[in-house]
Parts: structure tokens; sequence; C-alpha cells
């Protein structure tokens, strides 16, 4: 019988807050017109309470609202901005847990203070990420679920995030225990499996430039074409006659046709119908990444993310690099290196470094948060090699970077 677990509680919240200032003047807020500032993107979570809080204190205080987005370096640069503003009376922040909580644990320096600066309004909402399952399953706590998959020789614990976009997978290793699978594992598996059974002569496969390889080096064994994408998901949705794309941030493209976005519930189907197969050959999940690695080799990912407090450090640092590259990471020499910004097919911000071993190395700044990110991956003819040096390449470059 093969069995799978789907399911977590996450409470967060939204407040409005104000520059402390603010709160100790005896500024009236009748007398001039008020402006909410969301240190996010338009379409997210914090614009949507920003909005609807704007549409329901306008006709309480019979005066027009502004929404403000002020955005960059993951909610850094509108909050700072709200804090700056002193005691003008008119500007509100949305403040959650990550730029009022998390922020000052993330950062070593942070041009604001959510204590000195700020003073809360009012909480705006509150609400749970809820992990759900079956209603007949014998758990109730996420330390039962754990407890429940050990006792019970679960195969799978599926997890996808609130709006269900992205799909995490962990699996039953013998010799390891429960592991969670990266996402360019499950994408192999997904993309060999739906490769297999394609019947399109035009079919294309797609993932980001960041992703692995062996999805590539699988389409090329069944004759399809493989298009590699900028980051972003909008622009793997973009390859025509497209049958599977994905992202290594846990994004999954199954069924373009009627989903051509990632989506993180057909992923979760499809992946526990690819066990369920599996299981009835007498074979598992972990099996199957042994056999792609077998015939294509053994390729390892690894991300390192570099975070910086001021955020033209990003640019200095990766111009440094991009002007004098390591000429050696570890004992491997550096064989070609690649300005991103020059591509004529997909120009972008970044470089590309190859080293001797088959080892591929990416750096680029973060679109969402003040961080520089570089994507590693070794291919090697063994999974333990291929781990081992993935781990001496991010120690190595960690030290060039900070």
């Amino acid at each position: 019988m093969f069995k799978t677990i789907t399911s977590a509680v996450l409470t967060l919240a939204f407040s409005l807050v104000v520059p402390l200032s603010f709160a100790q003047s005896d500024i009236s807020l009748s007398d001039k017109q008020l402006r909410i500032v969301v240190p996010q993107p338009p379409g997210g979570g914090f614009d949507f309470v920003g909005r609807v809080l704007a549409d329901k204190l306008t006709p309480l205080m019979n005066q027009s609202i502004v929404v403000e987005n002020k955005t960059g370096a993951g909610t850094v640069v509108g909050t700072d901005y709200v804090a700056k503003m002193g005691s003008d009376g008119n500007t509100a922040l949305v403040g959650s847990i990550s730029n009022i909580v998390m922020n000052p644990w993330l950062y070593k320096s942070l041009p604001y203070d959510p204590i000195k600066d700020f003073e809360p309004a009012g909480l705006v909402i509150s609400y749970s990420y809820t992990l759900i399952g079956r209603k007949d399953l014998p758990f109730n706590t996420l330390r039962d679920l754990i407890k429940y998959a050990k006792e019970n020789a679960a195969d799978l614990i599926i997890a996808n995030d609130p709006d269900a976009d992205r799909c995490a997978v962990a699996i039953n290793d013998i010799n390891l225990g429960w592991k969670m699978l990266t996402g360019d594992q499950v994408g192999s598996i997904i993309g060999s499996y739906l490769i297999s059974k394609n019947q399109s002569a035009n079919a294309q496969v797609a993932n980001s430039l960041v992703s692995s390889s062996l999805l590539s080096k699988i389409a090329a064994k069944h004759n399809l074409t493989h298009k590699e994408t900028l980051t972003g998901f909008k622009w793997i949705s973009k390859v025509e006659n497209l049958i599977f794309g994905y992202e290594e941030a846990l994004g999954y493209c199954i069924d373009p046709t009627n989903v051509n976005d990632k989506d993180g519930i057909s992923a979760a189907l499809i992946i526990a119908q690819i066990a369920a197969d599996l299981k009835k050959q007498g074979t598992t999940i972990n099996d199957y990444l042994a056999q792609l690695g077998q015939e294509f080799g053994f390729h390892s990912t690894e991300q390192i993310s570099i975070r910086y407090a001021k955020l033209d450090l990003i640019g200095q640092t990766l111009n440094k690099v991009a002007s004098n590259p390591p000429k050696t990471l570890g004992e491997f020499e550096l064989k070609s290196i690649e300005d991103l910004n020059n591509s004529k097919s997909m120009p972008t911000v970044g470089i590309r470094l190859n080293y001797g071993n088959n080892i591929r190395v990416i750096i680029r700044p973060s679109g969402t948060e003040p961080k520089l990110k570089c994507y590693i991956e070794v291919v090697s003819t063994s999974q333990e090699e291929s781990v081992l040096i993935t781990s001496q390449i991010k120690q190595a470059l960690t030290k060039v970077l900070s």
C-alpha cells in the first residue's frame, strides 16, 4: 500500500504602524491626506491589506487615502522610508512579522529600528496558515504527524505553501531517514516521468537558468527541445508547446494547457502518482533518482545567499567577482566566465562561472531581497562525490563573497 501524508499552522498578523514622532504629535489626521505605505509590490499580502484598509477608512474619516507601494530589499526600503518621514502626521505603514519582527534578526544592520522608530496604531488582520489532511487521519499536531509518519512507514510527506503554487516533497530514505528533496530533484523526477509519456513531436520542456542542467539531458535523450529561461515563472510559461517546466524554488508547471503557471496541487498529485507507480514495480523515488544519476551523472545543486546591509555593496561585489573571478574554487580551476548581461537570447544581471569537473556557478542579485545569490551545480559519477564537491565549492565561494 502506498502511503502519503499531506499537510501545518502558522499564525501571521498585519498591523498599521506610524512613525513614533507622529504618534507623539498633536497633528490631526483630518487636516491632511493620509498615505498608507506598502513596503512590497502590488498584488501581495501587504498590498491587499493596505488597500482594503484604505477603502474602509476613507468613508469613516471623510477624506481620501492614498496607498503607495515603496518596494525593495525585502520590505526594508519602504519601512525605512516611513521611519524617516518624521512628524508629518499623514503617513502610516503596513507592518507585519517580516518588516517589524523578523528583519532585525535577519540583518546585521538595519537603517531603521522597529521599536524606537514606530508605534503601533492598531491590529488590522491576523490569519493562520493551516496544515490540513483527511479528517480520518489520527493526528492533530505537527509533532503527531511526524510521529505517525515514522510509525506507519509512510512513503511521502507532501506540503504546499498557503496559495498552493509550490510543492515540497520529503521521502523516507532507508539509510538517512526522512529527507526533503530539492526543487531540482523533484523537477527532474517529474520531468523524466512526463517526457517518457509524451506523444507530441513538437513538445518542449523548460527550466530557469539557475536550475539543474539534468532536465536538458533527459530531454535530449528523448529528442525533445529544452529551453533555458530567465528566473521567474512568467518566462517558463511563455515557452511554446510546453509540456513541463520548473524552477528550483519548488515551482512546477505540470499541465500547461489548463494551468500555465506553477501549481502545487497538480505537482503533489503527479509526484504521488509516480511514487505509487514505482512502488508497484518494487522500487522507490530514491531508487529512481539513483537511476537518473547513473544514466546522466549525479547532479548536486546548492544555493548560497549573502545578505548585505547596504544595497550598493551587492553591485560592487558582483562587479568585483566579474572583473576578477576566483581562478580556483577548492582544487578546481576556472574554465570560462560568462557575463549574463551580454546574452543575446536572455540578458540578465549576473555571471556564470564554469570550473573543472563539471562545476557551474551562477551569481546574481536577488530580485526581492538585499542578497547576492549563488547557485552551484556539480555533476559527478557518484552521489557521494557530487555532494562532497558541492560542499567544498560552497565553503570556498562563501569566503570569496563574504
